[in-house]
């Protein structure tokens, strides 16, 4: 199920197993679009979705939080280099370790990461995201050897995130439900 537009913005997923434990809820796929680019990996047994639901609670629980103007002002490819710098590779020499943290906590305190949990795209592909007023920008890349193809950047009407976000659970638990009353 799709909800959103592929073009700019929008969630798919699929239930391929409900489970009837609220720690798991359902196996299935969980893909994110961003300016017609698919994040997450399309396959039956791809990721367990309670993680996913959380990731969109938490999304509007910081709906609105004020984001770090030096992260919110880099270019698409400076935000996805500096992030898989600090959080992924080895690290070089040029960042020192009090740098380094520092980095790091901007990037977690800013509540742009997302989903906040690498179990849903074992693709290798991160989301960020920023609040900017009535928009949102959407920054999603891969971490396959950071190939710059694999980036992309759109800004989405805050409405228009924030309701695609919503929605998007909804459909899981009804889609969830139908499938746990079937078996």
């Amino acid at each position: 199920m799709i909800v959103g537009d592929v073009e700019t913005f929008a969630i798919e997923f699929q239930i391929s197993e409900a489970h009837p434990d609220d720690h798991f809820w359902a196996l299935g796929f969980f893909i994110v679009h961003v300016n017609g680019r698919e994040y997450g990996v399309r396959s039956d047994n791809a990721t367990m979705l309670a993680n996913a639901v959380d990731g969109a609670a938490e999304l509007l629980r910081t709906r609105g939080v004020t984001v770090n103007s030096r992260l919110s002002n880099m270019t698409a490819d400076q935000l996805a280099d500096e992030y898989l710098e600090i959080f992924y590779r080895e690290i070089s020499n040029k960042i020192a370790a009090n740098d380094l943290k520092d980095r790091q906590t901007q990037f977690l305190s800013a509540s742009c990461l997302w989903p906040s949990y690498d179990e849903e795209f074992d693709d290798g592909s991160h989301i960020l995201r920023f609040d900017l007023g009535s928009h949102v920008r959407v920054v999603g890349f891969k971490n396959d050897n950071y190939q710059p193809d694999r980036l992309t950047e759109t800004r989405v009407k805050a409405e228009v995130f924030y309701d695609v976000i919503s929605r998007w659970p909804v459909l899981f638990r009804e889609q969830r439900l139908r499938a746990l009353q079937r078996h």
